[in-house]
């Protein structure tokens, strides 16, 4: 897997009312090729993705929760992309 490039995003989802919508959204984007891990917070209304670049996109990303039924904000990720826990 070498020259893969790993990206995270946090995607604020709308629709999702208790623990089983928040296991079909994790679900839903286990299913998309490319996507390494996904973490679902249904308190915080935010799926947490890690996904090859290579592979797929946040937009597809967005898209595959929408055909489920879901809203998700299409506002762009923050500077760096990734989940913050580096500082980046």
């Amino acid at each position: 897997m070498s020259g893969n490039i790993v990206k995270s995003d946090n995607l604020k989802i709308s629709g999702m009312n208790d623990e089983a919508c928040a296991e079909k959204v994790s679900q839903t984007l286990r299913a998309i090729s490319g996507v390494n891990a996904v973490t679902v917070s249904l308190v915080r209304m935010e799926a947490a993705v890690q996904y090859d670049e290579k592979m797929t996109t946040r937009q597809d990303l967005q898209a595959s929760l929408v055909l489920a039924g879901y809203g998700v904000d299409a506002a762009a990720p923050q500077a760096g992309g990734c989940c913050g826990a580096c500082g980046g």
